[in-house]
């Protein structure tokens, strides 16, 4: 079975320097709801695409050459932050991103999901397209994708080349 995973294309939205806890949420929502950009037709000889509920997926989705079916799933959505535990204070950006993804680590039920969960979900869309046995595109975003890399590689999945973290719309491809 061969998996092609691919993080969406760039967004068109420009983070702000710094923010408090509400505005970084407010901020969270816009980059949801923002077009992609950057983008370029890709060519895979894949048919059956596997995409995140939240747009910019579906929309990186629409740039395949040839016919393919596309399914979207929120099995693979992104990790939802709620960012830092710091409500009156402004912190960086980088520094919001990581205080939320610390507390979704951490399995802190201030998040919308703890990394058991995220990990559950990922499992989850494996066994179902493990149960399909077909050759798939996944195309997901970063923090997804480094979960689903590290339980893919435990069941047994060969990356075809090195992995490094995916910048915006590059391509991992695993077998098994």
């Amino acid at each position: 079975m061969r998996i092609l995973l691919i993080r969406h294309f760039k967004v068109d939205f420009r983070w702000e320097k710094d923010y408090n806890h509400m505005e970084y949420i407010e901020a969270l929502k816009n980059y949801n709801n923002s077009p992609v950009i950057n983008v370029r037709e890709l060519d895979f000889p894949i048919e059956k695409v596997y995409t995140s509920s939240l747009s910019r997926t579906r929309e990186t989705a629409k740039y395949f050459k040839g016919n393919k079916t596309i399914i979207s799933t929120s099995l693979i959505d992104e990790i939802d932050l709620q960012g830092s535990s710091f409500i009156y204070f402004r912190l960086p950006v980088r520094m919001c991103h990581r205080f939320a993804l610390l507390k979704s680590i951490l399995n802190l039920r201030t998040q919308n999901e703890t990394r058991k969960e995220t990990n559950e979900r990922a499992n989850k869309f494996l066994d179902m397209i493990e149960d399909k046995n077909e050759d798939c595109i996944v195309v997901s975003h970063v923090m997804f994708l480094k979960v689903l890399m590290k339980i893919m590689e435990k069941r047994g999945y060969k990356a075809l080349q090195e992995i490094k973290p995916l910048n915006n719309g590059e391509v991992a491809e695993y077998i098994k």
